[in-house]
Parts: structure tokens; C-alpha cells; sequence
């Protein structure tokens, strides 16, 4: 399971701001707060766990800004076992699914063709290798110097984007405590 986040993202203060209310008029944000999202992410696990044998979902594909910082990424660390977005704001272009998403796909339909289930390592290599390796690459070098991405960004600002395995999240809190 994938749980694709396109929008706008405020780091720490959270996510999916709605934009049909009147922000200036409000008392407090109408943004959801990162817990509110990992609560969610919980109920869902709980209700339907019958369909998340691994109890995590696979992946947050966080299309958006900043979503990427040490503290929202402890929030989900546990509903997801990987992560893929940024840390600093993002560009004004989505990430290339457009590249990634059919080899992505193709890969899939190829092994589940073999009508044997795929383990979850050969799983987590076509989640790594046919699609979170491409978005990231085709992203960050899209942005850069001379990249496709340009002409429809019309500038280049610094661009990065990683994906993280959030089992190893763990040690790096815990050296930070």
C-alpha cells in the first residue's frame, strides 16, 4: 500500500491546509497536524489489518515541502516502512510518475505473472529499484543544470529528495535522545 501526499506541507506544523475556508478568519490552522495524519494512519491499520499482513503500509510518497524533517518522519515512522520526499521546500513540478509509475507497474505484473507471491525482500526491491530510485533520480537531475524539469519551472532553486527505510529511524532517534 502507497499513500501518495500531493499537495502543501508546512513541516512541523502540518499538512493539507483547506484552502475553502477562509484562513485570515479562523482562530487556529485548518491544517492536519502530523499526529492527526499518524492517527489516522493507526485507525486505518487497526480496522483493516485483516488487509495489511505486514501491519505498516509500504510507502508515504509526500509530493510536497519540507515533509521530509527528522520530527514528522518520528510521527510516521511506524505506520510506514518507507519514506520518499524532501526536506526542504519543493518545486513548483510533481515528481515524474509519468517516468516512474509504468516500469514501476510493469515490474510488478511481471513477477506477480509468475503466480507465486512475491516475497516481501522482492518487494522491497521493485519498491526501491523500479520506482522510489527513479522518482528520486529523475527529480533531483530533472532540476538541475540543463535538466527537463526547467523550462516548466522557470527557475533553479537547491532540490534535493531521498527515500528513507524507516526501520532505521530507530537508532538515529535514539542517539539523538
Amino acid at each position: 500500500y502507497i499513500f501518495v501526499y500531493a499537495g502543501h506541507s508546512w513541516g512541523n506544523m502540518g499538512i493539507a491546509q483547506d484552502f475553502h475556508l477562509p484562513g485570515q478568519d479562523l482562530e487556529r490552522a485548518s491544517m492536519i497536524r502530523n499526529y492527526e495524519l499518524r492517527r489516522v494512519f493507526e485507525e486505518v491499520q487497526r480496522e483493516e489489518k485483516d488487509k495489511i499482513p505486514a501491519g505498516k503500509f509500504d510507502l508515504y510518497l509526500a509530493d510536497t515541502c519540507i515533509a521530509g524533517q527528522l520530527e514528522i518522519l518520528a510521527e510516521i515512522k511506524d505506520q510506514f516502512r518507507y519514506f520518499l520526499g524532501s526536506a526542504v521546500e519543493s518545486t513548483l513540478t510533481s515528481l515524474p510518475y509519468h517516468e516512474a509509475l509504468p516500469g514501476f507497474v510493469k515490474a510488478v505484473n511481471k513477477a506477480a505473472a509468475k503466480q507465486k507471491p512475491l516475497s516481501q525482500r522482492e518487494f522491497n526491491y521493485l519498491l526501491e529499484e523500479k520506482l522510489a530510485k527513479p522518482l528520486v533520480t529523475d527529480y533531483v537531475l530533472g532540476h538541475t543544470r540543463g535538466g527537463h524539469a526547467l523550462p516548466d519551472e522557470g527557475q533553479m532553486d537547491p532540490v534535493e529528495a531521498f527515500v528513507l527505510r524507516t526501520e532505521k529511524l530507530d537508532r538515529v532517534l535514539k542517539a539523538l535522545n
